[in-house]
């Protein structure tokens, strides 16, 4: 690799492996000095693994330091490299959507695509996700559907939609409601709360009373979110961020603060940051998390300054303060608590899937401890539109991405059994990746269906069957079942695995199902 005829100007550079993918990414003041750093005699372990495993360094020149931080912040986003520090288990979480359209429409989603929309979150709890959506949605009746019709819907009727398609409310009068919707998104409770009361006071003193009425009860709901949060301070909107460690594991907490209130909370554990200092993971989440966020305050309160704090300020608008004593102290302080409570909570679920997986391999009395566990499942109504399901866990947690779905082509009456064959050879037969342990629903016959099929695929993937009636386990070579107290922690890993090949399976059956009643 050839770094010496870097230029000396401001840019971005990635380290690119021998399959021309980026490894590692960062951003330079001076191109040529930042990236020469890597090639120094003492460098730390991950650099000197960076250095090894790069083929080739690229650059893209950019006009100034901030610009540099902003294409980091983006070329981070969409490629992901290896080396940098990353959310764990990077998840596609959902957003609430504003579109950028005349009558806008709102609605959950998981891909954000620059159109001019607003995305608001990402939201990791599904309550607060439903309560935000079932708001905007039953108490300020914006559209949520995907093209205007001529003739009102059903949510129309229901007055969960004020009908722009109709005309019986003006453009004018649609995007106030919409500003309402941002404000609540933003936790603009108190600001939102006043507008509510003078509209409640129009419409008392016009004797509106059933549009008084519905203006009541929006004040009541949105007060009950409140009553549910602590006040903290007298003071502006503002997002708490502490760094928390506990046996080598990191995580950011943060604590989002509106007008003096904690509206919520979530915690992200990171991976490749064990070996940074607090100002280094606050630097890298802030570019990671912040970076074209619609509801993000202009302030935030951290417990380490980060290096590029300046640059951030410029280039996402974002003010950093690192207080050293009174409230705000205090409260980095329970940030951090709460950050450390969150990772023994990871630890302790880890460990109880391990003495799960260990507790499976005696019980079933495989060779080795099932890290890798697949569970089958079909579904289908009479034979008609039928489906199956592969499910994947890795050391006992879920690994959607290795979820496989399957229409199912060769059977045409019911029949679970050439069913589930079909789904078995069709995920097996090329033998890839193949798991420590089949998980299927069903007895002795769904069983003795699968070990046929990898009979004849001549391979020797250990199984076992749980009954739906009473829980008990079937494996090869056994004709009494066994049964495990309900209390077991292999059985509930087991339970965990078949569950949810089962969701998987009825939710791509319910998917078929709806398309073919939409036509």
């Amino acid at each position: 690799m050839d770094y010496k005829n870097l230029p000396h100007a401001p840019g971005v550079y990635l380290f690119l492996d021998k399959e021309k993918r980026p490894i590692y990414i960062g951003k330079a003041k001076d191109l040529k000095k930042r990236v020469s750093q890597y090639f120094r005699k003492n460098v730390d372990a991950k650099t000197s693994v960076i250095i090894k495993k790069a083929e080739e360094i690229k650059y893209i020149l950019t006009s100034n330091e901030v610009e540099a931080l902003i294409l980091e912040c983006s070329l981070i986003k969409s490629k992901k490299p290896k080396y940098n520090i990353n959310l764990k288990d990077d998840k596609t979480y959902p957003y609430v959507k504003i579109t950028n359209e005349a009558y806008p429409r709102v609605f959950v989603t998981r891909r954000i695509v620059d159109d001019g929309s607003e995305y608001y979150g990402p939201y990791t709890k599904a309550r607060e996700l439903k309560n935000s959506i079932r708001f905007i949605r039953g108490f300020l009746g914006l559209r949520s559907c995907s093209k205007m019709k001529q003739k009102p819907c059903l949510n129309y009727h229901m007055k969960r939609c004020l009908g722009p398609c109709t005309g019986s409310i003006s453009q004018e009068e649609y995007e106030k409601r919409v500003n309402l919707a941002r404000k609540f998104l933003k936790g603009k409770y108190s600001s939102l709360i006043n507008e509510l009361k003078s509209k409640l006071e129009d419409a008392s003193s016009k004797l509106k009373f059933e549009l008084a009425s519905s203006i009541r009860d929006k004040i009541y709901a949105l007060e009950s979110i409140i009553e549910s949060q602590k006040v903290v301070l007298k003071r502006g909107d503002f997002d708490a961020l502490s760094v928390s460690r506990l046996e080598r594991r990191v995580g950011v907490m943060v604590f989002f603060v509106r007008e003096g209130r904690v509206i919520g909370s979530e915690f992200y554990a990171l991976s490749r940051a064990n070996n940074l200092s607090d100002e280094e993971v606050i630097n890298e989440f802030i570019k990671l998390y912040y970076y074209k966020r619609n509801d993000a305050p202009r302030e935030l309160v951290v417990n380490a300054l980060p290096p590029d704090s300046k640059l951030i300020s410029e280039a996402l608008g974002l003010k950093i303060k690192v207080p050293k004593r009174g409230k705000l102290k205090e409260l980095l302080e329970l940030v951090m608590r709460n950050g450390v409570c969150a990772i023994k909570e990871e630890l302790l679920k880890e460990r109880s899937m391990s003495n799960a997986a260990r507790e499976l391999k005696e019980t079933l009395g495989l060779k080795k401890i099932p890290k890798v566990i697949e569970g089958v499942d079909i579904s289908n109504i009479s034979g008609t539109l039928a489906t199956g399901s592969i499910v994947c866990f890795k050391n006992g947690f879920p690994c959607k991405g290795n979820y496989k779905r399957f229409r199912i082509k060769g059977v045409f009456k019911p029949n679970d059994y050439e069913m589930l064959k079909e789904v078995i050879y069709r995920r097996y037969k090329n033998k890839n990746a193949l798991p420590d342990l089949l998980v299927i629903d069903g007895g002795k016959g769904q069983l003795n269906a699968c070990l046929s099929v990898l009979g004849e695929l001549k391979l020797n993937i250990p199984c076992v069957a749980i009954a739906k009636s009473f829980e008990h386990l079937f494996i090869k070579g056994k004709d009494e079942p066994i049964v495990l107290p309900g209390n077991s922690d292999a059985l509930r890993l087991v339970q965990r695995v078949r569950d949810e090949a089962h969701r998987f399976a009825i939710s791509y059956h319910k998917f078929l199902r709806h398309k073919i009643f939409k036509k």
